[in-house]
């Protein structure tokens, strides 16, 4: 539900007893904001001309109404402009309550608890109540979608989903709370390993924690669709008769159990000097045995391919190198960032990451910027720095892109500061995020 204005204001009566059928319905409405009256009336006068509507008209506490139903659909949608507010709903009964609320009586939000967001000036807010209820309803309404492909939505009680902005740029918050009986993630939180490994030119990052733990909590909610078991059975058989021999539960998941991270770091050395930039992808394991043996396979894969495996100290730090059949340099080079850390890269990168040279992306002036004000990242962070990332981007783009599309993207990304985003985890049935965009401060005359 769109959050109402702020005029519309439930009161403190307790909410009458919502009709016995109202459970079986879904009830939905949107209230949008008309600042432009003569394009609203512009926009309905189309609407009412259309042939492929049947429009009904009503009245309700003097307002009129207006019900649209596609010509090969059974439900409609009902509207009313209220003062400036235009209300659009699924159900007449859900229109009607709106009405009342604008005119003093109970509101539909009166039944909602308080908002868990922390917005300074929202602009909207979307709140499910009964997230099990609507996906029934969406049963009822469409049974020929399979039950499975619903059935992992019914863990979810409530979603709630804001948007505003404050003085950092434009920011959304969401929370999803399940029901603890069928939903419980117990993984090993993630704490601030990665962001102190990766290097300060690190442009993009996305991280998070305990792959193993994630990887279970799957298997688990695959286990109610025959169609995602039977698939993953099939990986699991295909994987283990690979020349890699690896079973997918113990050798690709079972090591991963601390924190991860997959990111973009800026550099002109070597074969990453045409594009700018390499990937990198850390794991940290509290199993490194178990992480060895695995890798000790993708080292011998590569030798049966025809690579080049070779291995060099770095800073005391080993580093093995891949190089494919007839390349004069190593491609790819992985090792051990701290005791704990796995680490596999573009070569120029491995002495970087093995060294842990210069300072870390953690303490750099954009991370600092961007997640600053976001809250507790127990479950990751997503970070983007937009000029070093569109910097890199416009020469990859450059020939290829008409001008006139280029200069679009060049005013929309051109105007992005950065993107960050931190997901938390309050409880093991409580999953929180948190979306920061920011602008770039208009230039000074």
């Amino acid at each position: 539900q769109a959050q109402a204005p702020a005029h519309w204001q439930p009161v403190q009566d307790a909410p009458k007893p919502a009709p016995k059928d109202a459970a079986n319905q879904g009830n939905i409405l949107v209230v949008v904001n008309v600042r432009d009256r003569a394009a609203h009336q512009k926009f309905t006068e189309t609407l009412n001309a259309s042939t492929k509507l049947k429009v009904t008209a009503g009245e309700y506490q003097g307002i009129p109404l207006q019900s649209y139903r596609p010509a090969d659909a059974s439900s409609a949608l009902q509207t009313a402009l209220v003062e400036d507010f235009y209300l659009i709903s699924t159900e007449q009964n859900t229109l009607e309550r709106a009405i009342d609320a604008f005119k003093g009586k109970e509101s539909l939000a009166a039944s909602f608890p308080p908002s868990q967001l922390n917005l300074q000036t929202p602009l909207a807010r979307f709140y499910i109540p009964d997230v099990a209820g609507m996906v029934s309803n969406l049963q009822a309404l469409s049974p020929d979608v399979p039950a499975e492909s619903l059935s992992n939505l019914k863990q979810v009680k409530s979603v709630e989903f804001g948007i505003g902005v404050d003085a950092a740029g434009i920011r959304a918050q969401g929370i999803t709370v399940y029901d603890p009986a069928q939903f419980a993630y117990g993984g090993t939180p993630a704490g601030t390993t990665m962001v102190s490994l990766f290097p300060s030119e690190t442009f993009f990052l996305v991280s998070g924690s305990d792959l193993n733990a994630r990887w279970q909590l799957f298997l688990k909610q695959a286990g109610t669709d025959p169609n995602l078991t039977k698939a993953i059975d099939e990986l699991r058989q295909n994987l283990k008769q690979s020349p890699l021999q690896l079973d997918l539960d113990q050798d690709v998941f079972g090591w991963m159990n601390g924190e991860f991270a997959f990111g973009a770091i800026a550099s002109e050395k070597g074969l990453l000097s045409n594009v700018g930039a390499g990937p990198a992808l850390m794991i940290q394991t509290r199993n490194r045995a178990k992480a060895e043996a695995t890798i000790a396979k993708l080292d011998e894969f590569a030798k049966t391919n025809g690579a080049t495996v070779k291995t060099k100290e770095v800073g005391g730090q080993k580093i093995t190198e891949w190089s494919p059949p007839g390349a004069p340099i190593p491609i790819v080079s992985h090792g051990w960032a701290q005791n704990d850390t796995w680490f596999i890269t573009a070569e120029p990168l491995a002495e970087t990451l093995a060294q842990k040279s210069g300072s870390p992306l953690g303490s750099s002036a954009p991370f600092k910027a961007l997640t600053g004000t976001l809250g507790k990242a127990d479950g990751g962070y997503f970070f983007l720095d937009m000029p070093k990332a569109w910097s890199l981007l416009s020469k990859a783009v450059g020939p290829n892109v008409p001008a006139a599309d280029r200069a679009q993207l060049e005013t929309v990304l051109g105007s992005i500061q950065g993107i960050a985003a931190a997901a938390s985890q309050p409880e093991k049935h409580i999953n929180r995020f948190e979306v920061l965009l920011t602008l770039k401060a208009a230039p000074q005359p």
